[in-house]
């Protein structure tokens, strides 16, 4: 998977885009994909703008598909929680 794939993806699964920047800097309050050196660094962005839970990859598969597989659980487990209040 490369980051246009990826895009298409999280489209596809429905998450808006304010939830995350791919390769276009820093967005608050999201999860960001950044480039630089050879190296793929994903992390979230607080609206304080600060960094947190960071994993480094050192291609752009892997780190394409930890954001994808991150935000298909993340729904997942909010579908689960909707349906289980029904």
């Amino acid at each position: 998977m490369n980051v246009n794939e990826l895009i298409i993806a999280l489209n596809d699964l429905g998450i808006p885009p304010d939830y995350f920047s791919i390769l276009e800097g820093l967005k608050p309050d999201s999860i960001v994909l950044d480039h630089y050196h050879g190296i793929w660094k994903v992390f979230y962005f607080s609206e304080r703008g600060q960094e947190s839970d960071e994993h480094i990859f050192s291609n752009e598969r892997d780190a394409c598909l930890y954001i994808y597989n991150k935000f298909k659980r993340m729904k997942e487990t909010m579908e689960k929680s909707i349906n289980d209040e029904m």
